[in-house]
C-alpha cells in the first residue's frame, strides 16, 4: 500500500510560525532559516514531538505495508526491517503463498524451545521473531521463495516535497509535517512553554484533548456485537454456495 500526504497537513514552517503567535512570538517567512534562537529551538522541539506522536498511537497515515520473500541462505542472519520502522502491527503477518498466518512475535523462550526440540521437519505454520532488527522465520531455515507481507508503524511522519519521499524529521520550511495540524501545533507548543519554565497547565489540557480527538477519529470504529456468535463479512457461506453441484469438476 503507497502512503499519501494527508490533504489537511502543514507545512514545518507553518506549524512554528502558528506556535509562534501562539506564544508571543512574531512569525517568520522562512523559520527555517532565521538565526532567532526562538526558532532555533523550535525545530528541534518540533522533530522530537513528531517522535513521540509516532510512539503514542498507530496512526492511520503511519501505517504500511512490507513484502519479502524467503531465500534459504544460511549465512543471512534474517530478513532485514525497512529503514522507516517503528514497530509491527499485530497479527498482520502471513504467508500468502499457502494463506497462512505466520504466528509472533515469539519470545526468546519460545524461540529457543522450538530451536532445542528440532521441530523443523514435522512444524506446518510458519513462527516469527524479531531480533537485532531481523525478521526471523521457523523453520530455520524456512521453505523457499515463501511470499512474506506484513503491516508496521512507519517513523518517516515527514514529507519532503522537493524529493517527494517520506522521512522521520523536518529540515526544511516546506517540509510537511503528515500529523494533524491542530494536534502538532498544539505538542510543539506544550514542549516549548515546557523548555521555557512556563505554566503549561492550559497548553497540557489543550493537547490532551487534541490527542483524545484525532487519535479517538483516526480510523472508523468496527461494529460490536453484544449477542452470541461473530460478526462481520460472510466471505464463504449460504450467500455465496450454490444449492448443488459444488465441489464437482
Amino acid at each position: 500500500m503507497a502512503r499519501e500526504v494527508p490533504k489537511t497537513a502543514a507545512t514545518a514552517g507553518g506549524i512554528l510560525n502558528n506556535v509562534a503567535a501562539e506564544t508571543g512570538h512574531p512569525p517568520v517567512t522562512d523559520p527555517y532559516a532565521s538565526p532567532d534562537n526562538w526558532f532555533v529551538q523550535a525545530k528541534y522541539l518540533l522533530n522530537i514531538a513528531g517522535d513521540e506522536l509516532t510512539a503514542l498511537f498507530d496512526w492511520e497515515n503511519l501505517q504500511t505495508e512490507a513484502t519479502f520473500n524467503t531465500i534459504i541462505d544460511q549465512d543471512e542472519p534474517g530478513t532485514a526491517l525497512p529503514e522507516d520502522y517503528a514497530r509491527m502491527i499485530g497479527t498482520t503477518m502471513w504467508d500468502r503463498t499457502n494463506a497462512r498466518p505466520v504466528y509472533g512475535s515469539l519470545s526468546p523462550q519460545d524461540w529457543q524451545r522450538l530451536q532445542g526440540r528440532n521441530l523443523a521437519t514435522s512444524t506446518i505454520l510458519l513462527s516469527f521473531r524479531i531480533v537485532q532488527g531481523q525478521i526471523k522465520l521457523f523453520p530455520d531455515p524456512p521453505p523457499d521463495n515463501l511470499e512474506i507481507a506484513y503491516e508496521y508503524v512507519s517513523n518517516a511522519w515527514a514529507y519532503d516535497q522537493t524529493t517527494e519521499t517520506f522521512k522521520s524529521r523536518a529540515d526544511v520550511t516546506s517540509d510537511i509535517v503528515t500529523f494533524p495540524r491542530l494536534l502538532i501545533t498544539r505538542c510543539v507548543k506544550l514542549k516549548l512553554l515546557e523548555s521555557q519554565g512556563r505554566d503549561t497547565t492550559k497548553a497540557q489540557d489543550d493537547f490532551n484533548q487534541a490527542f483524545a480527538m484525532y487519535s479517538g477519529s483516526d480510523t472508523p470504529a468496527p461494529v460490536l456485537n453484544a449477542g452470541r456468535g461473530t460478526w462481520g463479512p460472510s466471505y464463504l457461506g449460504y450467500g455465496n454456495i450454490p444449492d448443488m453441484g459444488y465441489g464437482s469438476v
